[in-house]
């Protein structure tokens, strides 16, 4: 054996050791024990999608034959800008428990307040929850067993898509570490870089986007993570914090819980056979609202999780690293992995083509750099995102790629520019559960029409791609630089669509 049970194997890359193949044997087709759950959702100006996110809480509650009063659920609503009276009503009326803050207390501010009055034994369960996720049918179940059945489990969180279908599944999220950090600001500079830095995230994707079992990992994201209440406890006791640092005001508290966790030998699993929807960046919005509302509280964490992580050699080269790819943003000047083909302004989904039915892997993404992109698998000539997708999506720049899975060419990379809106409420349960059931099988969503790779429309032309493709955009997957705090690599910070640009070709 070359790794500790359930860690990750040195001498093979993303093969996982007896220990997460134990947690499949035992666990399949076991029931959990009866546990006490407390879910923990902060609000700000989400209240629609949080009462969504509760309701599909308590039909997966339901399905498990739990009992009712053995869910407890706490909203604190950290002073939404806007009036969330309505739904904090509703919410009450459904039997949450809602706390009315008249101080925003950053984000882990307000899990931990509302953790201070839930109730619960050592070896129940808390769920900390963004208040746009949305669980589907059996998700739930999967989750509960491996914490009720693995007590090295720190913590557990399931596979996540923007869309109810899984056609845009959100990547594993990186430790925020310096050389992950310098290198995703090194691949908006270095075309070659980027590409090969790309190929080692998509062995990555493709490995969880396409397991149904657990998996050890270094990072889970904040927007859906259970742990057990005697976990909290020891972490309270051996690091002097319980659930997050207040002193990470937004983003980077999970990518501290997690490094925590993983110096306790506590394991993160990932549960492949979990999946819920996450919308991402319904609370701190995108392009202005993200940079006036978010972007400060972004950077002070940020800040802090660089002091406590990284050698002052680290620090100054990250920060060098992205000044260069933020200046060169700013002016116009930030190359492409790839050559992309321009397709435009669009108020539909593009159809994506290329030659040949192959087996493909779809990313699209922000960045030009396709620093870390979600996406999706099939079997086909073309792809084409449905509406039930497509609605989903900021109005924006994004880029995209196709690539063959078995052999790993490139077989095709655009760019083009949402417009219209994105949709602003959330579906009804029933659709969520309808569309995750109709997931389509790979190769489902293809069109014969759409340009091809190799041609070139008119108007494209070597050049430079420019601004507003910003910095903190490029750097998303689809992110801004660091980790993932309930998916913020899923398009949410992005500047307002740009002109068409000239683009800077790079070989493929």
């Amino acid at each position: 054996m070359c790794a500790a049970p359930g860690r990750a194997c040195p001498r093979h890359p993303g093969r996982q050791e007896q220990g997460v193949r134990r947690m499949r044997r035992t666990t399949d087709g076991i029931r959990p024990m009866s546990q006490r759950l407390s879910a923990l959702i902060v609000n700000y100006d989400s209240g629609a999608f949080a009462r969504a996110c509760v309701e599909s809480l308590r039909a997966e509650w339901r399905r498990e034959g739990q009992a009712a009063e053995r869910l407890e659920i706490i909203l604190l609503d950290n002073r939404s800008p806007t009036d969330q009276a309505e739904h904090l009503a509703a919410l009450e009326a459904d039997g949450v428990l809602v706390m009315r803050e008249e101080t925003n207390h950053g984000y882990g501010g307000g899990m931990n307040r509302a953790l201070a009055v839930s109730r619960g034994e050592p070896g129940d369960v808390v769920a900390v929850l963004n208040p746009d996720t949305v669980f589907l049918p059996g998700s739930l179940r999967p989750l509960l067993r491996t914490l009720a059945l693995h007590p090295d489990c720190g913590a557990v969180g399931p596979r996540t898509s923007v869309d109810p279908g899984g056609l845009l599944e959100l990547p594993p999220v990186p430790l925020p570490t310096a050389r992950e950090e310098a290198g995703a600001a090194a691949a908006h500079l270095l075309p070659a870089w980027a590409r090969r830095r790309g190929r080692r995230r998509l062995t990555d994707s493709l490995e969880r986007w396409t397991s149904p079992h657990p998996e050890d990992v270094e990072m889970l994201s904040g927007c859906c993570l259970l742990l057990r209440r005697d976990t909290l406890a020891r972490l309270e006791r051996e690091s002097g914090h319980g659930l997050f640092d207040e002193d990470y005001p937004l983003y980077y508290e999970d990518a501290d819980l997690c490094a925590r966790l993983r110096a306790l030998d506590l394991r993160l699993v990932l549960q492949g056979d979990a999946r819920i929807v996450h919308h991402w960046s319904r609370s701190a919005g995108h392009a202005e609202r993200f940079a006036r509302v978010a972007g400060p509280r972004l950077e002070r964490s940020r800040a802090r999780w660089q002091a406590q992580n990284f050698t002052g050699l680290g620090r100054r080269l990250t920060a060098r690293l992205e000044q260069l790819a933020g200046a060169a943003a700013e002016a116009g000047r930030l190359p492409a992995a790839h050559g992309l083909v321009e397709l435009g302004e669009l108020g539909a989904a593009p159809a994506l083509t290329w030659e040949g039915n192959r087996p493909w892997v779809l990313e699209i993404c922000l960045s030009p750099a396709f620093t870390l992109a979600a996406g999706s698998v099939g079997q086909g000539s073309s792809v084409t995102l449905p509406e039930e997708a497509w609605e989903w999506l900021f109005p924006a720049r994004y880029f995209a790629r196709v690539t063959d899975r078995k052999t790993g060419r490139l077989l095709g990379a655009w760019t083009f520019i949402k417009r219209g809106v994105e949709r602003r409420l959330p579906l009804a349960l029933g659709e969520y559960a309808d569309l995750a059931h109709r997931r389509p099988a790979p190769g489902a969503h293809r069109s014969d029409s759409g340009l091809r790779p190799e041609q070139e429309p008119p108007g494209v032309a070597p050049g430079q791609l420019p601004a507003p493709v910003s910095l903190l955009a490029a750097a998303s997957p689809i992110c801004p630089p660091g980790p993932n705090n309930g998916h913020r690599h899923a398009f949410s910070h992005v500047t307002a669509p740009s002109p068409m640009p000239k683009l800077t070709i790079a070989p493929n």
